[in-house]
């Protein structure tokens, strides 16, 4: 009976081998059957405490081992942190930006001045020799406004050739055609910035002006009308002078009758960026702040073109 409760024992805890145990040579068969049972009751205490959960003392449970998470402390300055660095990002964004913008506004009103000045170079090289109207001749004459006209501050004005093509009107007579430049407000507006006008007056305009009063023929065509276009915007300053041979200054001849020794014009535009004009052409603005604005915003294009 005994060795079959063993047996039963052994096979319930796994201890198989026990079922085909032999007592050894010698041994009495008391002694193996209490080493079976000491056996079979460590086997049945070992899987009890593998089984049973295990607890600390007092009666709770061990705390259970989850992986530790950032504290609020952490979360906050990781935070700030990135803030700062979003703020440091933008801002130095921002200034480029606005850098890149301020330039490119600068560099087109400085290529603007420059393409004003091509223009009217090029129109310089097509002055027209000496032209009959009414019996008069007009001298290839190159008169420049320095009192102000109905608002104008200074002004350019010349006799050039033009294919009819190129003219306004399509009644022209010949190729000689009136040209003005003058500078002018782009608008009433009291604030508008100064632009230089170029106005080109057709063949027929052009004699019929001549015949009618040669004395003012330039002073009359410095009108911002459909004929007048904007050549360069945010100009502060157009200057035109007459020298001879020697780069002494000149008078401008009265009339365009009036033979004249100038073997040169000068001109001398003098152009602000969009920013700059915006102060500069603001009437609360004081003159010495214009004048700050002018030295950081502004730029001059000096021409010189021979005239024979």
């Amino acid at each position: 009976m005994t060795v079959q409760w063993l047996k039963d024992d052994a096979k319930r805890f796994g201890l198989r081998r026990i079922a085909g145990l032999r007592p050894p040579f010698g041994q009495p068969l008391a002694g193996c059957l209490h080493s079976v049972s000491a056996d079979a009751a460590f086997s049945r205490t070992s899987a009890a405490s593998e089984q049973a959960p295990s607890f600390q003392s007092g009666g709770k449970p061990p705390p259970s081992k989850i992986s530790a998470g950032f504290s609020l402390v952490e979360l906050l300055v990781a935070t700030t942190v990135a803030m700062l660095m979003l703020t440091l990002l933008l801002t130095t964004f921002s200034g480029t930006l606005e850098s890149w913008t301020t330039t490119a506004a600068r560099s087109e009103t400085f290529s603007e001045a420059r393409a004003a000045l091509h223009l009217l170079e090029r129109e310089l090289r097509h002055v027209a020799p000496k032209i009959e109207s009414e019996g008069e001749t007009l001298h290839d004459v190159i008169t420049g406004l320095e009192a102000p006209v109905g608002g104008m501050d200074k002004a350019l004005g010349f006799f050039c050739k033009v294919p009819h093509q190129g003219q306004p009107s399509t009644s022209a007579q010949s190729n000689i055609c009136g040209v003005t430049y003058f500078l002018a407000p782009e608008s009433s507006q009291v604030n508008a910035p100064h632009a230089l006008f170029r106005r080109l007056i057709p063949s027929g305009d052009t004699f019929a002006m001549l015949s009618e009063a040669p004395t003012g023929f330039f002073a009359d065509a410095c009108l911002v009308d459909d004929l007048a276009e904007v050549v360069a915007q945010n100009v502060i300053d157009f200057q035109v002078r007459l020298r001879d041979s020697q780069l002494t200054p000149v008078a401008f001849p009265a009339t365009p009758t009036s033979p004249t020794d100038a073997a040169f014009v000068e001109v001398k535009l003098k152009v602000i960026s969009t920013r700059g004009a915006q102060s500069y052409f603001d009437p609360v603005v004081s003159a010495a702040q214009k004048d700050k604005v002018a030295l950081q915003e502004a730029r001059e294009f000096t021409l010189r073109h021979p005239l024979r």
